[in-house]
């Protein structure tokens, strides 16, 4: 457990009287708490509870062939019998929603301009739950990863694991792993499920495709939770209506790539293994099988691979890519239903199948909104509450002398990044990284910041008052931890060449459209001219140092190979660390290396950590992203007079960096 009681550091503090949701609403308790998992430990099995030891073979005793409710008198047929999937995916934390969060109001109506939240999901899925069983149907209720990592309440994770304890609380059926559950490494994934158990979650967690490396202490604490079937790879539930469903989980080629911290844990990639567990589910008597599957629908391996590798898999609730999906996906040459529900608990949705023999016939779909519209559940709103409060009394008030709701600054319209295109958000955050980074490099200052789309995360909406407070500016840019186990992705620098300047624009105008948003690079001190008739990897033709106080260079940097000179760039530890998928995507095509000042190539990028405070030399305090961006808001000027900074009305929309 050395690795577990490391990576738990300083806020082990935060255990408080909130660390434990109450048990009222929870499992067995709530109106879906009939529907067992077959020996998992997630029923009414007291014993099993106690322990938290799934066992995921199907239960004999329980189904359509043998003496269990699922059984009708031999020579007559089982009539038509329906279920419905209320389902979430890339959650994020999300516990106060999206927009302004001075402006939430959960348990009013009609006042606030945001959407999502905890409380009014868990109000919405109570009460979709307890219609759709009086009208006689059988109801499970799922996630499909990414619950964590997005907003300040992952620094409870260790501690009280507060996105766990929402499923349980709620009812959840089963949930899986995204890619971001190992954004602070196996450990403290470990450690985040162990803390959720020992709160009362039991909801299955599927792993289907997991795989642990036996020789490496890194994966011990999650194999230990493996072993205790906390986590399972597949999960069978038996419902009041006589069916059974059987459940198995994927997460993606892409996912894995993106998660760089899961090592020693690996994903196997072979979908034939999807459908072996998928046929093994059906050979235990399943009547519909589902998938919860973080692979998402845009990459080179996408949902409807899966659905023509299994065929054994009737429903795949996806997640990952973050599409709303208003409409069930059929895949071409398949029967599989597909469904995803954006993120940020922005929406849930609502699928209804008849399974009719051994088939399975969409009924109806629905995808609806969390906004302000629905009145949210007290408690669960009151127990939000109460994490807030636990933050700030032992992480933000003392260690960095803020809270929550401390009000930053003022703006008068919103900043967003839509993907593929230069945006005001992204210039804003690339600004504050050359910003700062330049002022703690005074003797070779930066020269130029980049940021993929793909860790900014959120935006900054106006709403209806126009204040932006810290946990909204942590929004932007929640993810990834460093050495030093404080949360955030740190900034590092190094030099690189002009052809690697032009590598990083590149990257935007030929890979985007192959790789997705995330692939969408924005920056601030330079111009990048792009012509999209261009050959691939060659559409962009300038490159211009520079910024907006200063003015550009009117001639671009030579993009031929004779520039010698080196650039001192800024760029998030994540990115950074990924620039090698670039090389390889491109087959070389495109590469960056990066160097010394001397030229020397990096090997080790930890050694190229901007220090926050240069003064002392004896450690480095790392420059947080959220860190940069914080003190660059506050920094701007307060043209009213009010204390509260304004976002400049140049910011109002994109800067022009990018042309073509």
């Amino acid at each position: 457990m050395a690795a577990r009681a490391r990576l738990c550091g300083w806020w082990l503090a935060l255990v408080a009287p909130w660390a434990v949701w109450p048990a009222s609403g929870c499992g067995d308790d709530d109106s879906g708490g009939d529907a067992d998992v077959a020996d998992t430990g997630a029923d009414a099995d007291a014993d099993a509870d106690a322990d938290v030891e799934p066992d995921v073979e199907p239960d004999a005793d329980v189904g359509p062939d043998g003496d269990g409710p699922g059984d009708v008198p031999d020579g007559e047929t089982t009539p038509p019998r329906r279920l419905t999937i209320l389902h979430t995916n890339d959650m994020h934390a999300h516990l106060m929603g999206t927009g302004p969060e001075l402006e939430y109001t959960p348990l009013t109506t009609g006042d606030d301009p945001t959407v999502g939240g905890a409380a009014r999901l868990a109000a919405l899925i109570a009460q979709r739950r307890s219609a759709l069983e009086a009208a006689g149907h059988d109801v499970i209720v799922t996630d499909s990863g990414d619950f964590s990592m997005g907003t300040l309440f992952s620094i409870l994770d260790e501690v009280a694991a507060p996105s766990l304890q929402f499923f349980e609380f709620v009812g959840y059926d089963a949930i899986t792993i995204g890619n971001h559950e190992f954004d602070w490494t196996p450990a403290h994934l470990a450690a985040t499920i162990a803390a959720g158990v020992s709160a009362g979650f039991h909801v299955p967690i599927l792993a289907t495709n997991m795989v642990t490396d036996a020789a490496d202490p890194g994966d011990d604490d999650l194999e230990e939770l493996v072993s205790a079937g906390a986590i399972v790879p597949t999960a069978t539930l038996d419902l009041p209506g006589g069916l059974r469903v059987g459940l198995l989980s994927w997460l993606g080629e892409n996912a894995a790539e993106v998660a760089p911290l899961a090592a020693p844990v690996t994903f196997d990639q072979d979908l034939a293994h999807a459908q072996a567990a998928a046929a093994a589910l059906r050979a235990g008597g399943a009547d519909v099988v589902v998938a919860l599957t973080h692979i998402g629908l845009p990459y080179d391996q996408s949902d409807d691979d899966l659905a023509a590798a299994a065929p054994d898999i009737d429903i795949i609730v996806g997640g990952h890519s973050h599409d709303a999906l208003a409409e069930v996906r059929v895949p071409d040459g398949t029967d599989t239903l597909v469904v995803q529900a954006g993120s940020y608990t922005r929406f849930l949705g609502e699928l209804t199948v008849e399974i009719d023999g051994g088939a399975v016939r969409l009924v109806d779909y629905t995808l609806h909104e969390i906004d302000d519209t629905i009145a949210g559940d007290a408690t669960v709103q009151g127990l939000v509450e109460m994490a807030i409060d636990g933050l700030d009394d032992t992480v933000l008030g003392p260690m960095f002398g803020t809270s929550y709701r401390a009000r930053v600054a003022e703006t008068a319209f919103p900043l967003a990044t839509p993907g593929f295109a230069e945006s005001n958000l992204g210039d804003l955050v690339t600004d504050a990284f050359r910003t700062v980074a330049a002022a703690v490099t005074p003797g070779d200052p930066v020269v130029a910041a980049f940021e993929s789309d793909g860790v900014i995360r959120d935006d900054l909406l106006v709403g209806d008052e126009g204040v932006i407070c810290f946990a909204d500016l942590m929004r932007v840019l929640p993810l990834g931890i460093g050495p030093d186990r404080i949360p955030g992705y740190p900034l590092v620098s190094f030099w690189v060449d002009a052809l690697e300047l032009r590598a990083a624009c590149e990257v935007s105008a030929s890979l985007a459209a192959i790789g997705g948003s995330d692939y969408w690079i924005q920056f601030s001190g330079l111009r990048c001219h792009s012509n999209p008739a261009g050959p691939f990897l060659g559409r962009v033709d300038g490159v211009f140092l520079g910024n907006e106080r200063d003015g550009y260079s009117p001639t671009s940097l030579p993009l031929d190979g004779s520039d010698t000179n080196l650039y001192r760039i800024a760029v998030d530890y994540y990115v950074a660390s990924l620039m090698s998928l670039i090389e390889s995507m491109t087959l070389g095509g495109l590469s960056i290396t990066p160097k010394r000042a001397d030229g020397s190539e990096v090997t080790n990028l930890f050694e190229m950590l901007l220090d926050r405070d240069p003064t002392t030399p004896s450690s480095v305090e790392e420059l947080k992203l959220w860190m940069a961006l914080w003190q660059y808001v506050r920094s701007l000027p307060d043209g009213d007079g009010d204390t509260l900074p304004e976002i400049p009305a140049a910011y109002a929309t994109p800067l022009g960096r990018w042309s073509e």
